[in-house]
């Protein structure tokens, strides 16, 4: 399995994934978007730079956010430093984003270990931090200002907030 290689930590998109996002950018560029969220995970953040290119040049900020990053299992769900990923995407607003190392992948290694002591779901089957984390992405995304978001998260992210959205209210 790829994704607990220690290669692929905080994951970069393939030469592939890069020409689907600019494929997809020739479709982004007609949307009228106020702003564009993104997950803090390499990964997303190129999403979100190459398929929303022409968006952003036309002055619509992005914003990093936590709470809609991937469910953290694997190496290639831990993110970079913020420093790291700010050197690397000057023009994303880091803001909502900790500073230090990756505190949810902290979390989980304190529970279970590092990759090599624990290979199997860490946060996935945690339904309680999920709920809490959806909570907070919905919270953060009807704060916004504008009508017109478009959001840059992850498959089993996107899974859960589409469909398990059952509990979202009752968590304590």
């Amino acid at each position: 399995r790829e994704y607990w290689n220690a290669i692929n930590f905080d994951a970069r998109l393939t030469q592939l994934g890069l020409q689907q996002c600019a494929e997809l950018d020739a479709q982004t560029r007609s949307l009228h978007v106020d702003l564009v969220v993104a997950s803090p995970l390499t990964r997303t953040l190129q999403t979100a730079c190459v398929s929303f290119q022409s968006v952003l040049a036309g002055g619509v900020p992005l914003v990093a956010e936590e709470s809609i990053r991937e469910t953290v299992n694997y190496l290639c769900d831990c993110r970079r430093p913020v420093s790291e990923l700010h050197s690397d995407f000057p023009d994303v607003d880091f803001s909502n984003i900790p500073s230090g190392p990756d505190p949810v992948w902290a979390k989980y290694a304190t529970l279970y270990g590092d990759q090599k002591a624990f290979l199997g779901y860490r946060e996935s089957n945690d339904r309680k931090s999920l709920v809490l984390r959806l909570r907070k992405a919905l919270t953060f995304l009807a704060s916004r200002q504008g009508k017109n978001l478009a959001m840059v998260s992850h498959s089993a992210f996107l899974t859960y907030f589409f469909n398990n959205t059952a509990g979202v209210c009752e968590c304590e």
